[in-house]
């Protein structure tokens, strides 16, 4: 089913589909003020906004929809503030008008409820409104450095891939190493995602120059990973929506830019395989650090702490490749833009009710869940504890969810 980005809002990091979204205000002033951006100019302008309301009617569809009733409910009983990301306006904090809960379900459709909601601004003493830039945006420049970054990857392979007058021994050896690099990739993709891929690397050096694309055109349509963005994003699997998948791909598109080249020992090869190797080699870490940025658009981490790992990892490995393209500015640039905007991207991911704790003895998931009252299941993939009855003294323990608020 298809969806534009229009159509998604989030609430509290929750993603629900909008059938219809209807929101505005009166004419009452005040000083809250409302940051709004301006796409084709890039100009900022304060908005003055108050008595906004909206009214969303949207769905959700998954077998997990129970935790997302339970999780609006709790905050639409409590009266809490929760972050509403919204297209039109970008963050904004929300609380449920009265009456602003409804939930409808069909007979037709087992894992599918259909949301109406009704919010305002939030209004407490000490809340300054305040909408940061639209993330929209962010993503926006980014899907477009994406863009430019795999196309001059592209031109830099087909300028550097050398295809004529070269004598069988290395064509088959650059067909071999070819196929190598090839199952390199399903190796390091199949440790995160489920299946697995086939190598695209088969055949005779001509086969493969005929190709769609020539043969950078196959290694780029490989590093999707056998599924495109489009596709996963709105599927439902038994590791749950959007944001446990991306981050498998995220884990994996950097798994692949950081270890591929260890697939292959061209040194004592002849010249031109390793030229076209090493090009090779070069399109598929730029290609796959660049698609680990693309992942970032989907929400794949949960706490700040992820954050800062994924953070890390990018620059990392970037670092290492842009070094590497040291012939080629435009490459570099590219590269190092993309992966900046990610990182914008990814500190402004909000991560909410997320704190710390320690404890100074070895006690089961469940006792601590209790006593800080957060969701089990959470607790033990944000932390990766091995054993619920067992979880580990004197380390730091990320806990997200409704407590202390």
């Amino acid at each position: 089913m298809p969806f534009e980005r229009e159509d998604i809002i989030k609430i509290n990091g929750i993603t629900l589909y909008a059938r219809n979204d209807d929101w505005g205000q009166s004419g009452k002033q005040s000083g809250n003020k409302v940051l709004l951006t301006d796409e084709t100019s890039s100009q900022q302008t304060d908005c003055q906004l108050d008595a906004v309301d909206f009214h969303i009617e949207a769905y959700y569809l998954g077998e997990d929809y129970q935790n997302v009733v339970s999780k609006l409910y709790k905050i639409y009983k409590q009266q809490k503030n929760m972050l509403l990301e919204h297209h039109d306006i970008g963050r904004v904090w929300v609380k449920f008008a009265n009456g602003g809960y409804r939930i409808k379900k069909t007979n037709t459709k087992l894992w599918y409820r259909e949301f109406v909601l009704n919010l305002v601004l939030a209004k407490t003493s000490d809340l300054k409104i305040q909408v940061v830039e639209l993330e929209q945006l962010a993503e926006t420049q980014l899907e477009k450095g994406v863009e430019q970054s795999l196309l001059d990857a592209l031109d830099k392979f087909n300028a550097d891939f050398i295809s004529e007058n070269l004598n069988s021994l290395v064509k088959n050896d650059i067909v071999n190493n070819l196929y190598a690099l090839g199952d390199k990739i399903s190796s390091l993709s199949a440790d995160n995602l489920l299946g697995s891929l086939t190598n695209p690397f088969t055949g005779t050096f001509e086969s493969l120059l005929a190709a769609a694309g020539g043969i950078a055109g196959t290694i780029q349509s490989y590093l999707n990973l056998g599924k495109s963005k489009n596709d996963r994003k709105y599927e439902y699997n038994n590791s749950g929506f959007s944001g446990e998948e991306a981050r498998k791909y995220f884990q994996s598109y950097i798994d692949i830019a950081s270890r591929v080249d260890s697939a292959v020992d061209i040194a004592n090869t002849e010249p031109e395989t390793q030229q076209n190797i090493q090009t090779a080699i070069d399109l598929i870490k730029q290609t796959a650090i660049v698609k680990a940025c693309d992942c970032v658009t989907e929400n794949p981490f949960e706490t700040k702490e992820s954050i800062k790992n994924a953070i890390k990892d990018l620059e990392k490995v970037s670092d290492s490749i842009i070094q590497a393209a040291e012939d080629n500015k435009e490459i570099q640039n590219d590269i190092h833009n993309v992966v900046n905007q990610a990182v914008v991207i990814l500190q402004s991911q909000p991560v909410f009710n997320s704190r710390q704790i320690q404890t100074n003895i070895c006690l089961p998931a469940a006792v601590i869940c209790r006593d800080e009252n957060c969701d089990e299941e959470t607790f033990l993939r944000v932390n990766e504890i091995r054993h619920p009855l067992f979880v580990p003294a004197g380390i730091k323990l990320e806990i997200t969810g409704d407590s202390n608020e």
